[in-house]
């Protein structure tokens, strides 16, 4: 249970196939893990999902399944025995919770008022799963429930889009955002080759990926020898744009966009600061891409990572992600 929340938490996203067609579904699966995803739920509520299930679960065993969508007793038994490796629930099913304490089965249920989440916090479960919801400038109802009920993990799922799934990733208690990995048109079977679709389909959920992860470039930093030297590139890019100075301990900021150092630092020619929305999960991504970072540069703050470098410099600037709060 640890090391499949670990997993869950590391890469932030899981997949959600809904398809019916074999060769579509090994398909979506080539995709996912072309992307780096390695959790993928299967929707029971496809007529052959047993089928499905076992097929891909024996095909790529480096890949974590689960059924999603179950509604009865007899599909929490035939998941398990098609390779599932937890369940989730349309709704809070007290036969089926029952069940799966009883043959320590790890079921997520799907929750959607405060009633049924209280009642499932009582009930012992560590990680909920509730749909993505537009507030439509009310608080956010995912973001209310996760900080209600710490530690309890949500799992969002539904219209989990590039608009809404950096919101998601950066807020605490969410656990993960399920993407539904649609199949491309019919037409595209006969148009296009199988390893071309994988191509399309993955290029897709890679912009799913970034999308979550929202790069934004924070500031770049210059290196100095001295205060005074430092103190003086601040204020003139602060006076030549409008900016204000604000000195901290290590340096000195012309607004939030240029970091000018107190002395010699990181990089030969200064450093560039990215920042994004989980840090962790970046750090996870990046690393599958086989850049290494400098785990010694690791600065944690609240049992957070706030700042982590890369290893090797790019064109003379050392590289780091902050934590964007």
């Amino acid at each position: 249970m640890i090391d499949f929340i670990n997993i869950m938490e590391d890469t932030g996203i899981l997949a959600f196939i809904k398809e019916s067609n074999i060769e579509k579904a090994r398909t979506i699966v080539e995709a996912v893990k072309k992307s780096n995803l390695n959790i993928v739920e299967i929707d029971y509520s496809i007529d052959n999902a047993d089928y499905i299930l076992n097929k891909l679960s024996n095909e790529y065993p480096e890949i974590i399944f689960a059924a999603s969508d179950i509604s009865s007793k007899k599909d929490v038994e035939n998941a398990v025995k098609s390779g599932a490796k937890y369940v989730s629930t349309r709704d809070l099913n007290l036969e089926i919770i029952e069940f799966c304490k009883e043959k320590s089965i790890l079921l997520i249920p799907f929750v959607s008022t405060v009633r049924e989440v209280e009642f499932a916090v009582s009930s012992g479960f560590k990680i909920l799963k509730m749909l993505a919801v537009e507030s439509l400038g009310e608080e956010d109802p995912i973001k209310f429930i996760a900080e209600r009920y710490k530690p309890i993990k949500i799992m969002v799922h539904g219209d989990v889009n590039s608009s809404n799934i950096a919101r998601y990733m950066n807020m605490d208690g969410v656990i993960s955002c399920a993407l539904e990995i649609p199949f491309e048109k019919e037409s595209l079977l006969e148009d296009i080759k199988k390893e071309d679709i994988k191509e399309i389909l993955s290029e897709e959920i890679y912009k799913l990926i970034l999308a979550g992860l929202d790069f934004r470039l924070a500031h770049v930093g210059i290196n100095t020898s001295s205060n005074n030297e430092a103190l003086n590139i601040a204020n003139m890019f602060s006076k030549i744009f409008g900016l204000k100075t604000k000195e901290e301990v290590p340096s000195y900021f012309s607004g939030e966009i240029v970091e000018v150092m107190k002395f010699m630092g990181k990089g030969k020619n200064g450093h560039i600061a990215i920042s994004t929305s989980s840090i962790e999960r970046a750090v996870y991504y990046i690393s599958k891409q086989g850049i290494e970072f400098d785990k010694e540069s690791f600065v944690i703050e609240d049992s957070l990572l706030v700042r982590a470098y890369l290893k090797e410099e790019i064109a003379g600037f050392a590289v780091h992600l902050i934590r964007d709060m």
